[in-house]
């Protein structure tokens, strides 16, 4: 039984070792961190810490094709020249880690694949681009200001967004089921193709929209301000002291379940 159980524990260890061999870790230290870019498949973890630097895991397979570098208070990771094919392994399933310990991240540029999460207690500033691919999960973040411009795919859960300020410009596919956003002032501008389906907590709330809309949005606010000239349906529901609608497209408006003074 003994020697059973010993070659299970070694067997075990040989395991944890092939497992943490597959990736090449590269700890960078940095005064301050504030940027982040990146236009290959990344799984990110922001998180805060006094003592910034990013902890990034390469695949042992494409790490020496893979440039990781700081620039003053920037990250970013790309394929090093004629890298080519010699990365195709990297994907959404098989992605480079990166955990970003800092208390002062402020932008995050993406125009490859992404898979987010943002474990900080609250950030003052925080702008996301996207042109590639984000997929951003969370239970429950704070901010002082967000805003969220995207011309490629964006797909964002979350239970609770809290911020000052929230704006959202899509020019490409957005996607938000956040249960709740809570905030001052919350404006969403869209050119490109929607699908939110989320409620809101604001003074004043904002939506123009000239491209297709599938919103379904839940006002507890003083303003509701709709301004369309596109296609598809924007539907309101909860309370509101004043509505301003404006269509001259052919958006479906209903604002018949919204309680008004």
């Amino acid at each position: 039984m003994k020697r059973i159980l010993a070659l299970i524990s070694a067997v075990a260890l040989l395991g944890i070792c092939s497992a943490s061999a597959q990736y090449k870790k590269t700890v960078l230290p940095a005064r301050q961190i504030a940027e982040f870019n990146t236009n290959l498949p990344v799984d990110l973890t922001l998180v805060d810490a006094a003592d910034q630097r990013a902890i990034v895991e390469i695949p042992s397979d494409v790490a020496d094709w893979i440039k990781c570098e700081i620039d003053g208070n920037e990250i970013s990771i790309y394929p090093k020249r004629g890298a080519g094919n010699k990365i195709k392994s990297l994907s959404s399933d098989n992605p480079i880690k990166v955990r970003i310990e800092s208390s002062s991240i402020k932008c995050i540029n993406n125009t490859g694949i992404i898979r987010m999460t943002c474990k900080n207690r609250r950030l003052n500033r925080f702008e996301l681009n996207n042109s590639g691919i984000i997929t951003w999960k969370d239970v429950q973040v704070e901010f002082g200001y967000l805003e969220i411009n995207n011309s490629g795919v964006c797909n964002l859960e979350a239970n609770r967004i809290t911020a000052d300020d929230i704006e959202i410009n899509n020019s490409g596919r957005f996607l938000c089921a956040v249960n709740i956003f809570c905030c001052d002032c919350w404006e969403h501008n869209n050119s490109g193709v929607n699908d939110i389906k989320s409620a809101v907590k604001a003074n004043s709330v904002e939506c123009n929209s000239s491209g297709r809309e599938d919103l379904r949005l839940n006002v507890t606010c003083k303003e509701l301000e709709v301004n369309a000239t596109g296609i598809g349906s924007m539907t309101f529901s909860g309370t509101a002291d004043d509505i301003d609608i404006s269509s001259t497209g052919l958006t479906r408006i209903s604002t018949s379940a919204v309680n008004t003074k």
